[in-house]
Formats: C-alpha cells, sequence, structure tokens
C-alpha cells in the first residue's frame, strides 16, 4: 500500500511503539488516527491507564482529549434544575404538612379543655360562646354552642338533654376541629 508509511514514535523510556499512520486526505489535517492501540502494559508504562487509543499529531503523541462538552454540561445542569424543582416543592409541602400536624395535634387538647370547662359548670350557665386562647397559642380559637335535644325516641328524657358543639380554628378557620358532646343536665 503506497498511501500508508511507517512511525516510530518513542512515548517514555525503554517504550518504542510502532504506528501505521495513513495518509488519506481527510486524515491530513488531523495528522492521521493510530492504526495498532496500544496494550494495557504499555498503556501503564505510558501513565495512559484506562486510555484505549492516542492520536499523533506532527510526530507527537498525545493523550486523548478529556472534558466536558457544552452539550454535557447543559444536559446536566438540566437534571440538577429538574431535581431541585422537585425537592424544593417536597420541601414546601412538608413545611405545610407540619403546620397542620401541629394544629391536628394541639387542636384536640384545646377541645377537650374547654369540654372541661364547660362540665364544672351548671346548666344555667351554658351559653353560647367563643374566643381566643391568649397568648398561649395565638391564631387559636374557640367557639361553643349549645342546643336542646329533641328525640320522640327518648320521650321526656331529651328535654334534659344537651348537644355541645366545640370548634377549635386556626388563622382566620383555615384549620378547623370539631368536637361534639352531650350532657344530661337534668336533676
Amino acid at each position: 500500500m503506497k498511501n500508508i508509511r511507517d512511525l516510530k514514535v518513542r512515548i517514555r523510556p525503554k517504550i518504542n511503539l510502532h504506528f501505521e499512520v495513513s495518509r488519506r486526505s481527510h486524515d491530513k489535517a488531523r495528522g492521521g488516527r493510530i492504526a495498532s492501540y496500544l496494550t494495557d502494559e504499555q498503556r501503564s508504562h505510558a501513565g495512559w491507564i484506562g486510555a484505549s487509543k492516542c492520536e499523533v499529531i506532527f510526530g507527537r503523541v498525545l493523550k486523548p482529549a478529556t472534558g466536558f462538552t457544552l452539550l454535557e454540561i447543559m444536559v446536566s445542569i438540566s437534571i440538577i434544575a429538574i431535581v431541585l424543582v422537585a425537592v424544593y416543592r417536597m420541601h414546601t409541602q412538608t413545611i405545610s404538612m407540619n403546620a397542620s400536624v401541629k394544629f391536628y395535634t394541639t387542636a384536640p387538647l384545646l377541645a377537650h379543655g374547654k369540654i372541661a370547662e364547660l362540665e364544672i359548670t351548671t346548666s344555667n350557665e351554658l351559653t353560647d360562646d367563643s374566643g381566643n386562647f391568649g397568648e398561649e397559642f395565638p391564631g387559636y380559637r374557640w367557639n361553643v354552642s349549645i342546643e336542646d335535644i329533641e328525640s320522640n325516641f327518648l320521650g321526656t328524657t331529651a328535654k334534659d338533654l344537651k348537644k355541645i358543639d366545640v370548634t377549635i380554628s386556626f388563622n382566620n378557620d383555615e384549620l378547623t376541629y370539631n368536637l361534639r358532646k352531650y350532657r344530661f343536665v337534668g336533676g
């Protein structure tokens, strides 16, 4: 073959590699590709662990090109952006759920406390009322509604039975909790 000539390249002392370089027109500008590949032993001596081939340009041996392309960087940045948006949404949802869980843990305790206050009052003092819990529980409000029970099944006993509804709300009724209790107020 008359377009191929032999080229000897000295990479490091004690290692002489023999490459065949093509001289076709499209390879002239790049200096040609190596026709034979390095063995593992030659690669380790040359310091090119993991490299499978190298280029010969103007009689010099170069390591393969390393680094990232613009496309690879753009893809990785877009993946990171998608992941960060998902993490941000999950974080805000966790904060919202934390406030909700705190309310649904505190509200039953406050409602049972308000029911306990109503149980020590006399039947004449039971009226509808509302208010807040002060500085101890800012943003929490309570509302008590008391109704008479009418039931044909219970007969005259129903006139002494009261339905007590306690509603605990947080941040202007953003979250609400209802507790209902029946109380016998007759003698």
